[in-house]
């Protein structure tokens, strides 16, 4: 009969034993795809840490000199973003899509402070984090948010009264998303 295929996707981001699980069901071929520079499996149990079960499959074949292929194009990230990734994790050999390199860069680019550019790392160094409502939150860096925001809109305001004077072409539409994982950081962003 037919081999019976496996494909098992985010394999650096889950642990082994849940990634024995495609295996189960008869497959003769599996091809594990994951990336073990990206976060890795969560695990609350110190005795499974200490036997490295945090480890993914796709790592553990890898350390046994499994073959392994890079997927060294990537398609989402302005160069400048991919830049520190390709040159600390991948050493360098990480290159960007045509897609990406094809997109012309964002008007408030050129915004006279030098705040908006595509890679900026911002220390907030005397930010401290807190609990607040059974969540958590930082003050200063809430504020470094607003702050950057309120930059943003204010030079896509005067790139609209530069077009409506005739001098330059209108922006781009901007859509803005501030990640965050605690509830109480998103709250005091949205003061």
């Amino acid at each position: 009969g037919p081999s019976v295929w496996r494909l098992a996707w985010y394999q650096c981001q889950c642990v082994q034993v849940a990634a024995l699980q495609p295996l189960m069901y008869g497959a003769a071929k599996v091809v594990l795809v994951g990336d073990p520079q990206q976060l890795p499996a969560t695990l609350f149990s110190a005795r499974a840490r200490e036997v490295l079960l945090e480890r993914s499959l796709f790592e553990r074949l890898q350390d046994a000199g499994l073959p392994v292929k890079l997927l060294s194009v990537q398609y989402r990230m302005h160069p400048e973003i991919r830049e520190f990734p390709s040159s600390y994790f991948y050493g360098g050999r990480l290159t960007d899509g045509r897609s990406v390199l094809d997109t012309p860069p964002a008007s408030f680019y050129a915004a006279p402070l030098g705040l908006l550019k595509p890679y900026v790392v911002f220390d907030v160094a005397r930010g401290r984090e807190g609990s607040h409502a059974r969540s958590r939150r930082n003050v200063l860096e809430a504020e470094m948010a607003a702050a950057l925001f309120w930059e943003l809109r204010c030079e896509l305001k005067e790139q609209l009264r530069r077009a409506a004077a005739g001098k330059d072409a209108p922006p781009e539409k901007v859509l803005v998303g501030i990640v965050t994982p605690y509830r109480a950081q998103r709250e005091l962003i949205k003061e």
